[in-house]
């Protein structure tokens, strides 16, 4: 399985890494790969919500076409 390093990491985000680790029982590689994979999840989840949201908004502004002689009849000023 691959791997990867990470460099430079704050020493208090480390030591919060590892209580929450502690805290859930899991191993301080297995709480990061945890906080990723949700985040990763999430992040997809929010992209599709967004991209469903435009798709509806566009359809919601589209010009409403209609036979209605009711609308059609206000519309062109007639009682």
């Amino acid at each position: 399985m691959p791997s990867i390093t990470l460099k430079s990491i704050p020493v208090e985000l480390l030591e919060s890494l590892r209580a929450r680790a502690a805290a859930n029982h899991r191993s301080l590689n297995g709480e990061i790969l945890h906080i990723l994979t949700r985040v990763v999840r999430e992040s997809s989840h929010s992209a599709e919500l967004v991209s469903r949201i435009e798709a509806r908004r566009r359809q919601l502004e589209a010009p409403m076409l209609t036979d209605d002689p009711l609308r059609s009849a206000r519309d062109d000023g007639r009682p």
